[in-house]
């Protein structure tokens, strides 16, 4: 490329360099010479992460492919006229080397691709090289989702078909023809500038569905996972605005995730020994909300936090006082807090149901989470109310008494939090209380991802639809280790070592789906979301929630 700059002549006269003709490499199981291997290229230059040019080479040698797409990039409209030697070293180069195209069925795309992992190609008209008459090329076209674009833009297998689609040019001489989808993998590298702008990343890196592979951590290093729970603290504190309220990349999230995440803050700031910073962080959440949202009714006797979604309201004012249960508190905090527990407790209808202003019954989530407030802040495990609440769930989840048909399943994250709750009551060894923590116990273990898995998907306990979410996994592991440390299961030996191994590789998941500068290549200040977790493995975006489920799971020890 700088050769080009400099000559400004043919790109095709453009040689491959010495040492690149004499490499050799293993493809598909036999060793022949770099320049052999024909395999096609997505070559994307970025500025500021941003994609300023975009070239798609196949016909060639690998290297004779990377090359063309290089300089015929470098000639895209979005670059300056004259690209200067300063310009281009300011480039960060992304390159794609495509594998094999597989023919799918259209009907089929949504089942076999996996997003961020695969591509998608549609071709309409003849595919073939060698047909080069200026019929076939008026009729042949193709389109190419990327799976680097596909992860980064976060698109599923038919938002990637409507791209394919929408890119064709359509007219009446092609609509007839015939059309070929196909998928393929890619390797997919990322080469910063060697001379970056300070804190800035170097080198060049392989992702690996937009991640940097990172080994298991060990069950004993306490240590290397406070360290990665620091980066997750100083992430949000970087997004913190002066109000006290965290604000991500993609807008504000919920009242509720706010105060989850400054729930999860305090428990870092104590973890710490030097924790002061992430525990006032916390305390400014709970001062912006409590000056916000916090509402007394007219009595006095009765205090929420006021949501936007009035569903939301339980769940915001549980999370409130989890939050604030973490640091010691005035006469005034435990005033609202009582008032808070009463307003809880008024939303709860006979049978233990949790209710919205307008009598409807509320999601597991926030009936679950509101358990475990009554009882971390007011401990009493003989509280009737209390227990009516948690036999109500088991009951209608069918964890409890008869299978009527009616009962409704709980989700992933409502079952985790209805386990704390159980565990926060000390009634985890009570029968049925008990069955239901090994229950989940023994779901976590069948729903772990393990090798054979995507490499990135490793240790994540998924959804029962089969996602790798880092909230479920977060939580899972928080029930899991308290449920080995308090007494809510009682495995043997054998057992336990399995649980306490899913801990450590749910830990390892959380740690994986945080953001390294060198992988926030499409942003424009990639050190900016370096502790950012992802709320998803087959997501670039990162979510407050994830960020709060994440500190939590690596904080148990």
């Amino acid at each position: 490329m700088l050769r080009y700059v400099e000559n400004r002549g043919d790109a095709q006269t453009i040689p491959v360099p010495g040492e690149l003709r004499q490499a050799r490499v293993v493809m598909d199981g036999k060793d022949i010479a770099l320049t052999e291997a024909d395999y096609p290229v997505i070559l994307t230059l970025r500025h500021k992460g941003l994609p300023v040019a975009r070239c798609v080479r196949q016909g060639a040698g690998l290297v004779e492919n990377v090359i063309a797409a290089a300089l015929q990039a470098m000639r895209g409209p979005s670059l300056p006229d004259r690209v200067s030697r300063a310009y281009l070293a300011s480039l960060t180069i992304e390159l794609e080397i495509v594998g094999r195209f597989t023919p799918v069925e259209e009907d089929r795309i949504g089942d076999d691709l996996q997003p961020g992992l695969d591509g998608l190609k549609l071709t309409v008209g003849v595919d073939d090289p060698k047909l080069q008459g200026p019929h076939f090329q008026d009729v042949y076209q193709e389109a190419i989702v990327s799976p680097a674009v596909a992860c980064v833009l976060g698109w599923d297998a038919p938002r990637m078909k409507r791209q394919c689609l929408t890119e064709i040019r359509w007219r009446p001489e092609n609509q007839s023809l015939r059309r070929q989808w196909s998928r393929f993998a890619t390797l997919h590298y990322i080469a910063y500038p060697d001379t970056p702008a300070a804190g800035m990343p170097t080198g060049t890196w392989l992702l690996y569905r937009g991640k940097i592979l990172s080994p298991p951590l060990s069950a004993g290093d306490v240590s290397a996972r406070l360290e990665v729970a620091r980066q997750v603290g100083d992430f949000l504190r970087r997004h913190q605005e002066p109000s006290g309220q965290y604000v991500l990349p993609g807008g504000k999230a919920s009242t509720a995730q706010q105060l989850h995440a400054a729930w999860a803050m305090a428990k870092l700031g104590k973890a710490l020994k030097d924790g002061k910073a992430y525990t006032d962080s916390a305390k400014a959440v709970l001062g912006y909300v409590a000056k916000q949202y916090v509402k007394l009714d007219p009595d006095g006797k009765q205090a929420c936090v006021f949501t936007v979604d009035p569903r939301e309201e339980v769940l915001a004012t549980a999370l409130f006082l989890l939050a604030a249960a973490e640091d010691s508190r005035s006469q005034a905090g435990r005033d609202i807090e009582a008032n808070m527990l009463a307003f809880l407790r008024s939303r709860m209808d006979e049978e233990g149901h949790f209710l919205d202003a307008d009598g409807k019954r509320l999601d597991d989530v926030s009936s679950a989470v509101a358990l475990l407030a009554m009882q971390t802040v007011a401990p009493n495990p003989s509280d009737a109310q209390w227990r009516d609440g948690v036999e109500a769930m088991l009951y209608d989840a069918g964890e409890m008494g008869t299978d009527d048909g009616k009962h409704q399943s709980l989700s992933a994250v409502g079952e985790a939090w209805l386990g704390r709750a159980i565990l926060a009551g000390r009634c985890g060894a009570d029968g049925q209380y008990r069955n239901f923590v090994s229950r989940f116990a023994g779901r976590t273990l069948q729903r772990q991802r393990r090798d054979g898995s995507p490499d990135d998907e490793v240790g994540a306990i998924c959804t029962p639809a089969g996602r790798a979410e880092t909230v479920p996994t977060a939580l899972a592991v928080v029930l899991l280790h308290q449920a080995l440390q308090g007494g809510g299961i009682a495995p043997d030996r054998q057992e336990a070592d399995r649980l306490s191994a899913a801990i450590t590789a749910g830990q390892t998941f959380c740690r994986q789906m945080l953001y390294r500068t060198e992988e926030a290549y499409f942003t424009p200040n990639s050190a900016a979301r370096r502790g950012g977790v992802r709320r998803e493995a087959e997501s670039a975006d990162v979510s407050l929630d994830a960020c709060a489920g994440a500190l939590e799971a690596l904080l148990v020890k």
